[in-house]
């Protein structure tokens, strides 16, 4: 018994040295906009309103590096937006369709999802392909800063 005392004193005071990292206002302030993001696309129909929804995010507390970067992922959906409405205006029914398919897939495959909607529409294949790669490029970019706060994007089905 005697030599368990000082084994419990020693973990106790390693166990009191260990204590949980505590998020900064910034971390919790970007793990709010990390929620709302990842709701977005599983609740919208057309990348419009994407676009609309994320502008909407509010950023306050979020590191002016953080919202500059979750701005241009913003200019990204934007961007794409302007492809949906040629979709739109070539064929309004099926682009609704490949719309609907594009952002139901990308959540689990963004590749597999870009690659469709690029065989649906062969005449957008360059605007396509810059879209897409903007938005997993403008996504890593937010998520990394992110990371420097300590704010962990919980992926879910969502891979960008």
């Amino acid at each position: 018994m005697k030599k368990l005392i000082p084994l419990l004193s020693v973990c106790a005071i390693f166990s009191a040295c260990h204590t949980p990292t505590q998020q900064t206002p910034e971390g919790m302030a970007i793990e709010a906009v990390y929620s709302v993001d990842q709701k977005i696309i599983s609740t919208s129909t057309t990348i419009s309103e994407v676009s609309a929804k994320m502008q909407s995010v509010s950023l306050t507390g979020c590191p002016p590096e953080f919202v500059d970067a979750f701005r241009s992922n913003i200019k990204a959906w934007i961007k794409f937006s302007d492809v949906e409405k040629k979709m739109y205006t070539a064929n309004m029914t099926k682009a609704q369709a490949d719309i609907r398919n594009y952002l139901s897939e990308c959540q689990s495959n963004p590749s597999k999802a870009a690659v469709e909607l690029r065989k649906q529409w062969p005449s957008l294949t360059k605007e396509i392909d810059y879209c897409t790669s903007e938005i997993a490029k403008t996504f890593s970019e937010y998520t990394l800063v992110g990371a420097k706060f300590d704010a962990v994007y919980n992926k879910g089905k969502n891979l960008f």
